[in-house]
């Protein structure tokens, strides 16, 4: 979802993608210097089913996504822990 909307939409001219463990968490962060979500998605997240596929992903793992966005790029956080609680 992340990378397919920064093609599609974001004009950016550089991607960050890091994936790494600490704490028991695995992180990815996904962030671009595009124009930001505010400028490309009209409803903002609502709209955006492929954004919205991100959460739902996070939650099934029992982790947690976030999305952070202004006109100077936007960043996609996903933090999934690596030992599971019952």
């Amino acid at each position: 979802g992340a990378v397919t909307n920064i093609i599609k939409h974001a004009k950016a001219k550089c991607v960050n993608i890091l994936i790494y463990e600490e704490e028991n968490t695995l992180l990815l962060n996904i962030s671009d210097d595009g124009i930001g979500l505010a400028r490309n998605v009209s409803d903002g997240l609502k709209s955006n089913i492929g954004l919205q596929s991100i959460f739902h992903r996070a939650k099934l793992l029992k982790g947690q996504a976030q999305i952070n966005s202004n006109d100077k790029g936007t960043e996609v956080i996903v933090s999934i822990p690596l030992v599971f609680k019952n």
